[in-house]
């Protein structure tokens, strides 16, 4: 028998099936020999596992789902903190900057209350050097002696020639007109005496007049103003606004327009200021008339002052 490298029996030599006494190897079909029963007996005895029981699986599956269930609650819960902690971010941040309100002064109710308002409140701050208040103010519909204004006839210069003109027929029906009287004859400014300055402060006034009713009357879409003549005269001139006209001044407040506060008078309007007024009022005067129509109502004509 061969040994291996530490002198003990290999266990190859221990499996061999010895010969017959002729030399020949056993019949398969022979009862097992002593070498076979011995090679047998030295397999290992096969181990069978022993079979789970129906409720050790179901233990072992409800811990596995168990778990996913923690890992998804997990994660729900670190969402919702994620949620809360913006909410609560959002609430208790910096707020977002207001806009400072168009005017420290605004009317209430319809337009037309709304308009006597501003009439009323406009016509108290504006005087004279004497301090005498320069005009009184009457808001009403556009009508003339109870007769309806039912249409404005706009004469523009044409640009074919200085001497040609335009006209636009515009709707009334949604104007204010506002009756500027010095109290004085036929409305004229009772004290004192005409004066470029004068006119000016009555445009900065009916300029006033017309960005508080644009902004405060949402429906009003032209404000027509009539100015107080001069001594001994009729009244002539007119002031007419249509909202397009001061669309970018009223994007802003009132007082990045006309000075805050109490008005100046008519010769203490500074140079910036004059500047101002004669950009935002001078194309909007103009001599006015009015023309009966065969409807009954009655057109407001506007010529620009030197026609």
């Amino acid at each position: 028998m061969a040994e291996d490298l530490t002198g003990g029996a290999r266990a190859s030599d221990a499996a061999e099936v010895p010969a017959d006494a002729n030399g020949a190897p056993p019949d398969p079909s022979d009862a097992p020999s002593e070498a076979t029963e011995q090679h047998l007996r030295q397999l290992p005895a096969p181990t069978a596992e022993e079979p789970r029981s129906l409720a050790t699986v179901l233990q072992a599956g409800g811990r596995s789902h168990r778990g996913r269930f923690v890992l998804a609650y997990g994660l729900l819960a670190l969402v919702l903190a994620g949620a809360a902690a913006a909410l609560v971010a959002l609430l208790t941040g910096p707020k977002p900057l207001t806009l400072p309100p168009w005017s420290a002064w605004q009317p209430s109710g319809n337009d037309l209350d709304r308009a006597n308002e501003i009439a009323s409140f406009v016509e108290r701050r504006y005087r004279l050097e004497n301090g005498s208040q320069l005009v009184a103010i009457r808001a009403g519909p556009p009508q003339v002696q109870n007769v309806p204004i039912t249409a404005i006839a706009l004469s523009s210069p044409s640009t074919s020639g200085a001497s040609k003109t335009n006209v636009s027929f515009l709707p009334a029906s949604n104007s204010i007109v506002y009756i500027l009287c010095g109290l004085g004859d036929r409305c004229a400014v009772r004290s004192g005496k005409p004066s470029a300055e004068r006119l000016r402060l009555l445009r900065r006034e009916t300029l006033e007049l017309a960005l508080y009713t644009f902004e405060y009357a949402q429906d009003i879409d032209s404000v027509v103003a009539f100015l107080p003549p001069k001594k001994g005269s009729r009244p002539t001139f007119t002031m007419f606004f249509q909202r397009s006209d001061l669309q970018a001044q009223l994007s802003r407040p009132l007082a990045n327009t006309v000075t805050p506060g109490t008005p100046p008078l008519p010769k203490t309007i500074g140079a910036g200021e004059a500047a101002t007024i004669d950009s935002l009022t001078n194309a909007h005067l103009f001599k006015f008339q009015f023309q009966p129509l065969a409807d009954g109502g009655v057109v407001l004509i506007l010529d620009p002052p030197t026609a």
